[in-house]
């Protein structure tokens, strides 16, 4: 079995997302995304997948368990984790997806919020961005993605875990909880941002 994360589309019909280079159907099911950490410190499989070419073969394994999307990191997100250059989170992924877009029949997505490293995963193959501050910390990403003409999705994180910084350091959440408003907000104002580009409209 395979880390996957169900994607849930709510669209008012069956509307297909057209990708650069692929079309996922959408509306009437949901649709499995593989996850591919290529980090040491990985959530989900606690590292399995650091080595480039165990990460290659994992990737093509997925498609083949049902994997509709494959989502590949190159920087851990769990509590606790440390913060990587976004050089040495592109020497991560670039050469993942590379080797990966031209065997695989389904789209990859780059799991990233710097614009860079973004850029650089789209023109080795990705078709998606998976934003994990919904395009919150990098102002270019939004141009990016329009420009691009890549899928895009946007992630929410919890107030808490963005802004404290011994959180991620320690994994020990503060003692102070913001009210589920205030942590829907932001990316509620991520959507506005993403129509105000032209990239959908709410």
């Amino acid at each position: 079995m395979f880390r996957f994360v169900p994607l849930l589309f709510i669209c008012a019909n069956d509307t297909p997302w057209t990708l650069p280079r692929l079309t996922v159907e959408l509306g009437d099911r949901t649709a499995i995304m593989g996850i591919l950490n290529v980090t040491p410190d990985s959530f989900s499989d606690g590292g399995q997948y650091f080595d480039r070419d165990r990460a290659i073969a994992r990737g093509k394994e997925m498609e083949q368990e049902s994997a509709e999307i494959l989502d590949v990191g190159g920087e851990s997100t769990r509590p606790g984790s440390k913060p990587v250059s976004e050089e040495e989170e592109t020497e991560r992924v670039l050469p993942v997806i590379e080797a990966l877009a031209g065997v695989l029949k389904i789209p990859i997505s780059v799991d990233t919020y710097r614009a860079q490293v973004a850029r650089r995963s789209l023109g080795a193959g990705a078709q998606i961005v998976n934003d994990t501050s919904a395009m919150r910390f990098d102002p270019e990403m939004a141009p990016l993605v329009k420009q691009t003409g890549a899928g895009v999705v946007l992630m929410h994180r919890l107030r808490v875990w963005m802004t404290a910084a011994p959180f991620r350091r320690t994994g020990q959440a503060s003692q102070h909880h913001e009210p589920p408003r205030a942590n829907v907000r932001p990316l509620s104002s991520s959507g506005r941002r993403g129509e105000s580009t032209g990239l959908f409209a709410l």
